[in-house]
């Protein structure tokens, strides 16, 4: 059951992130049936080319970081007993070496995770194929399969599921889109800047700070660490203009980028994002924050269409 919710729900993400895509190529005049196809097929050549290029450059480089990050304690500690107040002072360079450990021992958690859920999705072959199959028929199909689902609860209550449907669909489709292109953009420009700092580890560090970008707040924050840290340990100076550097995408995507490419925001106070966002990461790690706010949002839609509905 598990295997199949998951395929489910990964073929619904695929489907909310393809269909803006499908009704520009309708808008264009190509048929429903040929612009799935055509899409279905540039999302798998996609995916094929970053199985050859991306994914194992992306494994070389966590595979190197964690070879090396021994070497990088013993430098980290050389550079940090530079600075006065530290060399012979015991709580501090105690606290060092605890911050160490346990970053070292979090790294080392969300690599093997990471490498798991992959080996796990590989084993299960056949999902590779399925997910671009059932994509293909909630981009040709969802209005019908929608009704459907309609038609299963009594009739007093379908105007306020298809109600439910619509609003979620309105939101979510464009949430799911916005996040999609911002972690991408925030990874490309990410990786550029480390390009030219020649900070090591490139595609991997953009990645992380790109995929910690879709939580709100707190992400930028724990996406930056890492490529701070790195450019740390070699050169103190480059990692504060990395700091600053970083910092500027975060100012541009958030001030510029983001409102022309999300429009309408999910409509959630601060208060609630920040206990929501605590609530997934102790539930569900990462993917749990990742996916807390899409949650809330779905909650939220239910609970102010059945207020207007009822009231």
């Amino acid at each position: 059951m598990r295997e199949i919710i998951c395929t489910l729900l990964y073929s619904y993400i695929l489907y909310y992130t393809l269909k803006p895509f499908q009704k520009t190529l309708i808008h264009k005049g190509i048929k429903k049936k040929n612009a799935s196809v055509l899409l279905v097929i540039s999302v798998l050549v996609g995916f094929l080319l970053m199985s050859i290029y991306f994914i194992p450059l992306f494994f070389r480089e966590s595979i190197s970081l964690a070879g090396n990050f021994g070497i990088g304690e013993k430098d980290f500690y050389k550079i940090s007993e530079k600075f006065s107040g530290i060399k012979n002072n015991k709580i501090l360079i105690n606290l060092l070496d605890g911050l160490y450990k346990k970053g070292y021992s979090a790294f080392m958690g969300y690599a093997n995770d990471f490498l798991d859920n992959v080996l796990d999705f590989a084993d299960n072959i056949l999902a590779v194929f399925v997910i671009p199959v059932i994509t293909y028929y909630f981009l040709c199909d969802a209005e019908k399969i929608k009704n459907k689902i309609v038609f299963l609860f009594p009739i007093k209550w379908r105007k306020i599921i298809r109600k439910i449907g619509y609003d979620t669909d309105k939101i979510l489709s464009k949430y799911i889109l916005s996040q999609f292109l911002l972690c991408g953009i925030v990874s490309i420009l990410t990786f550029v800047i480390l390009i030219c700092f020649k900070i090591k580890y490139p595609i991997l560090l953009s990645t992380i700070n790109g995929v910690f970008n879709i939580i709100p707040y707190f992400g930028p924050l724990f996406g930056a660490m890492p490529s701070i840290i790195i450019a740390f340990v070699y050169s103190p100076k480059k990692a504060i203009y990395l700091t600053i550097a970083l910092y500027a995408i975060q100012v541009l995507e958030g001030n510029i980028i983001a409102p022309k490419i999300t429009g309408d925001s999910v409509d959630l106070h601060p208060i609630v994002v920040i206990i929501v966002l605590i609530l997934g990461g102790k539930i569900s790690g990462i993917i749990g924050m990742i996916l807390a706010i899409p949650i809330v949002v779905f909650v939220k839609i239910i609970y102010e269409d059945l207020n207007y509905y009822i009231y």
